[in-house]
């Protein structure tokens, strides 16, 4: 038996093992780590819309709208609870484990499946991957769509179907509607198709474009018509690109960033990043245009993103794919070579404890990292909310964390002293009233304690009833204490 052969049929069963270990602790994680508060962010933004209220003219929202419809289902089959976290995160994994497969179909064609079964291990030991693609949000399915248009164009590049371009920009479209940030992929489709149709005759080239385009045209359509018919173009413009574009350009870089950024990027995943980064640089002096798959939306991406002025964890997720399999491409002839004339037990070993060595220190970092916090106490809170107020109840909590089902009346809504010029030029929505005045007018009944000032905690507690609960950092109304309290007064 060859070198390679006896390696394309060990690599497989030694690297499975350790993918489903690493699967099996994002499940772990799905229903015991902390709760991001993006993800109660999102989950009530979700329950807005399955009330039928309207992103951007009901309540305040600066992401895009897909996400929300795709989560509002839920709720109808879910009990009002805690549990409609854990079965988001949990249908959350579904695209996770979607771009796991993808990712392993794409390495598969440009390499060969022993490439793929690395490129799966490495996209399911990275530290910062795994701290994100359990969570709820809508980068999960942004880049589950966008790899998958990638995937279609590829496909198309090996036989030249004009279907594979039309589902390709369907799926880029679809990758869109779910976060702004998709944007980033059309740069790199747009010139993975121009170089393969560079020699083509200009006619050639214009349909290709044609198909691409053609497969978004309808789901812009779409788009347009329920902004124009929910009349808020303005808003979806307004929030969606020109808020967020304000946002990161006032903030200087350095004191913005998430998390540390060599801590979780690079350091936790010296490895994938040396090998991707030296995959990268390697594929430059191979022949055929199918390496530019990997040059072109790589660089482009790392260029948005690293420039980026709040690269956060999540950003890199478009990028991961691309980067595995080019560790993976150089990574697997190193390891055949490292076997060769190998006994079975001992190359089995050896390709074992290449794949600790690769997986060992990011798997490590998740474990203490994650375990360290779990969500046990956001849990609590968040029942807590529950068990203490009825559907028609209001709350004040800030950016809505640990609340999913109370209208929250402190909403993100700017103050008209804050709000951006180039907003307030659109005549953009504006909050009047200050939490103060909020608070005393519509008697929430939880109101985050941290979030006030001690003159009016003690104010609500000594004249409008409120209980306290330090343990929770919680104020609750008390509707008798407040009609003891207004007859003591009258």
């Amino acid at each position: 038996m060859s070198l390679y052969k006896k390696a394309d049929d060990l690599i497989p069963w030694c690297a499975a093992p350790f993918i489903l270990f690493n699967i099996g602790l994002l499940f772990y994680f799905a229903l015991y780590r902390y709760i991001n508060v993006d993800e109660f962010e999102h989950l009530y933004s979700a329950w807005n819309v399955y009330r039928g209220e309207i992103p951007f003219k009901d309540f305040f929202e600066h992401h895009n709208l897909l996400f929300m419809y795709l989560l509002a289902p839920l709720f109808s089959y879910v009990e009002e609870g805690t549990a409609i976290i854990i079965v988001s995160r949990l249908f959350m994994l579904l695209f996770t484990l979607g771009t796991l497969y993808l990712v392993f179909l794409f390495a598969e064609k440009m390499y060969n499946s022993s490439v793929a079964w690395i490129s799966c291990l490495s996209l399911t030991s990275i530290s910062i991957y795994v701290d994100s693609c359990m969570e709820v949000r809508p980068d999960i399915p942004e880049t589950f769509f966008g790899v998958a248009s990638f995937y279609l164009l590829y496909k198309w590049t090996e036989k030249p179907r004009p279907i594979m371009l039309v589902f390709s920009g369907v799926l880029f479209f679809i990758s869109f509607l779910f976060l702004q940030k998709a944007l980033f992929f059309f740069p790199a489709l747009l010139a993975l198709i121009i170089i393969y149709v560079w020699e083509k005759p200009f006619m050639e080239k214009v349909k290709a474009l044609a198909y691409f385009f053609s497969g978004m045209l309808p789901l812009l359509v779409l788009l347009g018509i329920y902004l124009l018919y929910f009349d808020v173009v303005k808003e979806y413009f307004a929030l969606n690109f020109l808020l967020n574009l304000v946002l990161l350009g006032t903030v200087e870089q350095s004191a913005t960033l998430e998390f540390p950024f060599y801590d979780t990027v690079f350091l936790q995943n010296t490895l994938v990043w040396t090998f991707g980064l030296l995959g990268i640089v390697s594929i430059f002096f191979q022949e055929g245009r199918k390496r530019f798959f990997l040059i072109v939306p790589f660089l482009l991406l790392a260029f948005f993103i690293l420039f980026s002025q709040r690269p956060y964890r999540q950003y890199y997720m478009m990028l991961f794919p691309f980067l595995v399999i080019a560790a993976s491409g150089l990574l697997t002839p190193l390891i055949k070579l490292f076997i060769e004339g190998k006994k079975p037990v001992v190359t089995i070993s050896l390709i074992s404890a290449c794949f600790v060595v690769l997986s060992g220190q990011p798997v490590y970092s998740n474990l203490t990292n994650n375990l360290k916090y779990d969500n046990t106490f956001a849990l609590k809170k968040t029942q807590f909310i529950l068990d203490n107020t009825g559907e028609k109840d209001t709350v004040f909590l800030k950016r809505r964390r640990w609340n999913i089902y109370r209208k929250n009346i402190r909403e993100s809504w700017f103050k008209k002293k804050d709000l951006p010029p180039i907003l307030s030029s659109l005549g953009m929505k504006y909050d009047e009233m200050n939490d103060t005045t909020k608070i005393i007018s519509f008697l929430p009944k939880v109101v985050h304690r941290r979030e006030i000032n001690p003159r009016l905690r003690g104010k609500l507690i000594n004249v409008y009833g409120y209980t306290e609960y330090p343990y929770y950092d919680f104020l609750l109304f008390n509707e008798d204490n407040f009609l003891r309290m207004y007859a003591n007064i009258k």
